[in-house]
């Protein structure tokens, strides 16, 4: 039915040569559109027949319920048309190749006033004849060439092909009326116009159900309070979240604020403070306040964003969130590299939308980008005053983690974990519980998240960590029933499956392996995780249990995968590679691989902490020493320790195992994490059965679990 009205306004300016609802100012425009009628198109051009006059009249009716209510009765007007002593003949042909519905409607009129509407299965034309008194062409467009629009229209609205019925989104939304709080009646029209407005944005970004704007206004009680409208919204409308507000105006400035209830909960989850500006241009007002209210409901029900409006006392204009939503995309994908940039263009699209530099810290930390995440730990401190209590947990979390207290991490996620029992912040919980060496606490805090929930479904780190572990406490057979858990909710997962593989590796199962080894390459793969990277993992992990041939089996399959891979795409695996060969003793070949890397990216530490290793394994213990060195003279708080374990490995390698003992020590004193890594590390392999290592890797947890 908007169509049909928007149908009309064109029409009227076609055959008038002016809009139906005019004005120099805005706001008087839209109280012109709810509350008068458009002069009449007979006064305005001679010759226009009363019945066209009528037909538009009722395009343009305001109660969507007296219009017309469907484009065939347009027609059947239309045809009524026939007046005058000299004619003219209106011909037009539309062509559809899309059925409607069952088939096509085709009209066909020949030289009698009647005509009939038939059913055909196939194309479809639409052919009106009508018979028009001939008028002047001057000054507006002719009325032939109008009603040769007006089909073609017609034909659009009604041959356009009509999409299956959509399922209701979780939630539906209603926008009251908003509340005239300036004392003066002169500005009540805007009550409903942004009503209607937002109205109207809600359902162009198909995020949420949208109670039409007539069923609200129809449900609405002028005598009755706002909590009894919204129960009225909710019972009659199905509301689940109600959006209201109002506006005032002093002197020449107008105020515009809003705020979302939740009608189950009967709690107000977002308050939109005072938007305001001078009252001669509220359509900017309108739109900045609409972005704002957008921007709040697709945060409500984005999966991904589960907590937004409890960390952030503001939320973001609508296209900060689309920008948002592009980086929490990659992100869940374990692209964290490619997401950074979505969420720092949702920080400078608006500058109050803090959570996406929370999400840029999180993104750049899993890349080991140290340094850009203090960085923006300390701009995000300056809008600090822009989080709620809760949000202020959150950015002390990161600034722990970034300066390497995982202690301090640990508790800002056990206290978010407790305040709020968020499903994202009991997995945090249990993420960094296992991080400092408390397998047993990350299992119990997992085993209280759903893993069907919205965020979870598209999140598969969930998986990780809960078999992590149970990796790190020795019991691979839970490892193996939990990776199955999620393999079964997400089978066209690639890192589940290798999460399978390396719980069967631990156990031994390599036949199981091998079955599963020819599948990994008909996954998709994603940035970080290809089937190569699996093969490598479960290798890995075989080697560690003393499977030789079987883990020289996967990688070679991984680094034939490396190596058959098109040249652009084997230049971006090009350090997976060097690893990968590694991995699989080729060290001469792998540190060929690593001088390359280096000469491209000398800072870069992990390439180092290979040379150092790979020098050490060729027999050349000064080569080794020196890049041991180069590592020691980096910032440890400002590294998470990363650089301190390479040096640990480096001593490792080259037999000096109080020197390796040592400095992975103080390695987790600066930050770095526990996992499932250094058990199965091959620079490790000297001193893994050695008392010290065991006795630094044991935790106190492990005496109560199965080994």
């Amino acid at each position: 039915r908007t169509d049909i009205w928007s149908l009309g306004v064109v029409l009227y300016e076609m055959i008038a040569g002016r809009m139906p609802f005019r004005s120099e100012y805005q706001e008087a425009i839209v109280y012109s559109i709810l509350n008068q009628d458009p002069e009449p198109l007979t006064s305005l051009r001679t010759g226009v027949p009363m019945e066209l006059e009528r037909i538009v009249q009722k395009c343009l009716e305001k109660n969507p319920l007296e219009r017309y209510q469907h484009t065939d009765e347009i027609i059947v007007d239309l045809r009524r048309i026939r007046k005058g002593s000299k004619t003219e003949t209106l011909a037009t042909a539309l062509s559809v190749d899309t059925p409607y519905r069952s088939g096509t409607l085709k009209e066909s009129h020949g030289g009698s006033r009647g005509g009939e509407l038939r059913e055909e299965k196939k194309k479809s034309s639409t052919t009106v004849s009508i018979t028009l008194p001939a008028i002047g062409k001057s000054g507006a467009i002719g009325l032939g060439v109008v009603l040769v629009l007006v089909v073609v229209g017609i034909g659009v609205l009604m041959f356009v092909p009509k999409n299956k019925t959509i399922q209701p989104l979780p939630g539906r939304v209603a926008v009251s009326l908003f509340e005239n709080r300036t004392g003066h009646p002169e500005y009540g029209y805007l009550s409903k116009s942004i009503s209607e407005f937002v109205t109207q944005g809600l359902v162009q970004i198909r995020v949420v159900d949208v109670v039409p704007t007539e069923t609200v206004f129809s449900l609405m009680d002028a005598s009755a309070g706002l909590a009894a409208n919204i129960q009225r919204l909710a019972d009659h409308g199905k509301a689940t979240l109600v959006v209201s507000g109002g506006f005032t105006v002093q002197g020449n400035e107008l105020s515009l604020s809003a705020k979302i209830t939740d009608v189950v909960t009967n709690e107000a989850i977002c308050a939109i403070d005072a938007i305001s500006g001078p009252k001669d241009r509220p359509a900017e007002l309108l739109e900045k306040l609409r972005s704002r209210i957008l921007g709040a409901v697709a945060v409500r029900f984005e999966k991904l964003l589960p907590t937004y409006l409890l960390v952030a006392t503001t939320p973001p204009t609508y296209d900060a969130y689309v920008e948002m939503k592009r980086g929490l995309d990659l992100f869940a994908q374990g692209d964290s590299k490619s997401a950074i940039p979505h969420f720092l263009n949702s920080f400078a699209i608006d500058s109050l939308s803090t959570i996406a530099l929370h999400w840029a810290i999180s993104a750049s930390l899993n890349i080991g980008s140290y340094a850009k995440a203090e960085s923006l730990v300390a701009k995000a401190e300056q809008y600090a005053g822009y989080l709620t209590p809760l949000g202020r947990i959150v950015l002390r979390s990161y600034k722990a983690e970034t300066s390497g207290d995982q202690q301090a991490v640990y508790r800002a996620y056990r206290e978010l974990s407790y305040q709020s029992n968020q499903p994202n912040w009991n997995f945090d919980f249990g993420l960094h519980a296992l991080r400092i060496n408390r397998p047993n606490e990350a299992i119990g805090v997992l085993q209280r998240v759903d893993p069907e929930s919205a965020v979870f479904r598209e999140w598969p780190s969930y998986w990780g960590i809960f078999t992590a572990a149970y990796h790190v406490l020795g019991d691979h057979q839970s490892e193996l029933e939990t990776a199955r858990r999620g393999l079964s909710a997400r089978p066209e997962l690639l890192v589940l499956v290798g999460y399978e593989m390396r719980a069967l590796a631990a156990l031994g199962l390599i036949d199981e392996i091998d079955k599963r080894a020819e599948r990994v390459f008909s996954l998709p793969a994603i940035p970080g995780q290809t089937p190569a990277w699996v093969l490598r993992a479960t290798a890995v992990e075989l080697r560690a249990h003393g499977h030789f041939e079987a883990a020289k089996k996967l990688l070679d399959l991984a680094i034939h995968w490396y190596r058959t891979r098109p040249s652009e795409r084997a230049r971006e695996l090009r350090s997976e590679h060097a690893v990968a060969l590694y991995e699989a003793r080729h060290w001469a070949e792998s540190q060929r691989s690593y001088e390359t890397l280096l000469q491209e990216a000398p800072e870069n530490i992990t390439y180092r902490g290979y040379l150092g290793i790979l020098h050490a394994r060729l027999g050349n213990s000064q080569a080794a020493l020196e890049q041991s060195r180069w590592l020691a003279e980096l910032d440890g708080k400002s590294r998470k320790g990363t650089h301190t374990l390479w040096r640990a490995r480096i001593a490792a390698v080259l037999g000096e195992n109080e020197n390796a003992m040592s400095f992975l020590r103080e390695a987790f004193a600066q930050g770095a994490s526990y996992g499932i890594g250094l058990h199965r590390d091959p620079a490790f392999e000297g001193v893994r059965d050695s008392e010290p290592f065991r006795k630094l890797l044991k935790t106190e947890e492990r005496s109560s679990t199965k080994k």
